[in-house]
C-alpha cells in the first residue's frame, strides 16, 4: 500500500498591471466575487482581496505547448488538483501619480495580469512598458506575467487592436494571452485559472525538486 505526499500549499501574490480605464478594476472583481461592477472612476492607489484557489498539475510538456500557442482562450486545466493555495490579489492604479505607490506591492509579487483594451489601438505599447518596467523592479525572481485583452465583449467593428504587435511581442517574450470580458464573465475565471496553475508550477520547480509527487510505504498499525 502506498499513500501519496500532499504537495506544500503556497500563498501567491498576484498583481494587475496596466493603464487607466482598460477595466482592470472590474476583471479584479470578477476574479475574487464573479460578478461586474462597473468602475467608472479610476482605482485610487491599491485595491486588495485575499481568497483561497485550488491550482490543477501543470507539467513542462503542457508549458511548451501551451507557448506555441500564445493565445490559450482554449486553456482546460488538469483534473488532477494539487492543492489549495492563498492568494493576495492586487489592483493597481494606472495613472503616473500613483507609480511610486504601486511599484512597492510589483515587487516581489508571482504573477502579472498586465490588461488592455481592446478598442484601444495603441494598447500594445502599454503592455510592453508595463512588462519593462515590472520586470526591472524584481530581481532573482520573474513573475509570469499574462497579457488580458479586456472588453472583448465590444463588437468586432470596434476593435482597434493591432493583434499582430501583441502576438508577435507576446510570442517574443514568452507570454501567454487571453482574451476576456469582465463585463460578460467571459474568460476571466479561466484566466485566473491558468495563472494560479502556472505559479504554482513555477514555485514547485523552484521549492521541490523534483516535483513528482513521492510515493511512501503506508505504515500497517499492527505487525
Amino acid at each position: 500500500m502506498y499513500q501519496s505526499i500532499v504537495q506544500p500549499e503556497y500563498t501567491m501574490k498576484l498583481c494587475m498591471a496596466g493603464e487607466s480605464n482598460v477595466g482592470k478594476s472590474s476583471l479584479f472583481t470578477r476574479f475574487h466575487k464573479n460578478k461586474f461592477h462597473d468602475q467608472r472612476s479610476p482605482t485610487i492607489g491599491l485595491s486588495f482581496a485575499k481568497m483561497a484557489h485550488e491550482a490543477h498539475e501543470m507539467d513542462e510538456l503542457v508549458m511548451k505547448q501551451m507557448m506555441k500557442r500564445t493565445l490559450v482562450d482554449d486553456y482546460e486545466p488538469s483534473p488532477y488538483l494539487e492543492g489549495d493555495n492563498t492568494i493576495y490579489l492586487w489592483d493597481t492604479a494606472g495613472q503616473e501619480r500613483y507609480r511610486s505607490i504601486v511599484d512597492q506591492y510589483f515587487r516581489g509579487c508571482h504573477g502579472v495580469f498586465l490588461v488592455m483594451d481592446v478598442t484601444q489601438e495603441n494598447g500594445h505599447k502599454d503592455v510592453e512598458y508595463w512588462y519593462q518596467h515590472i520586470k526591472g523592479l524584481n530581481h532573482g525572481y520573474e513573475p509570469i506575467f499574462m497579457v488580458l485583452l479586456n472588453k472583448f465583449e465590444v463588437p468586432k467593428e470596434e476593435h482597434r487592436i493591432q493583434w499582430d504587435k501583441v502576438f508577435s511581442f507576446c510570442k517574443k517574450k514568452g507570454l501567454l494571452m487571453m482574451t476576456t470580458s469582465a463585463k460578460e464573465g467571459i474568460h476571466t475565471q479561466k484566466a485566473l485559472q491558468c495563472m494560479v496553475d502556472q505559479v504554482y508550477y513555477s514555485l514547485s520547480e523552484i521549492i521541490v525538486k523534483p516535483r513528482k509527487k513521492q510515493l511512501i510505504p503506508k505504515q500497517n498499525c499492527c505487525f
